[in-house]
């Protein structure tokens, strides 16, 4: 299945947000890659599961801990491959 920018994918950059209009970026990666301090949301967290297939203009409800929130995406970039092939953010 090809790439789709308007859609939620592993290695996507994706801008939300939020209720209160604060913006956030996060890039989705394979839970080996995550880094959630740096914006690197793991797809298989809460969070990825969540945007994942979704598409721009979608609000989205991610359900935490302490209660679920809901953000708005805002935009999707996908990255693009390197020489090698392998994608770069």
């Amino acid at each position: 299945m090809a790439a789709h920018p308007d859609y939620v994918q592993l290695g996507s950059t994706i801008l939300v947000r939020d209720s209160d209009g604060q913006p956030d970026t996060y890039v989705v990666v394979s839970p080996r890659e995550a880094d959630p301090r740096a914006g690197r949301v793991s797809s298989e967290s809460p969070l990825g599961r969540a945007l994942l297939g979704r598409r721009i203009g979608e609000s989205v409800v991610i359900p935490a801990p302490g209660g679920s929130f809901t953000v708005k995406i805002e935009g999707v970039e996908i990255a693009a491959p390197d020489a090698s092939g392998r994608e770069q953010p």
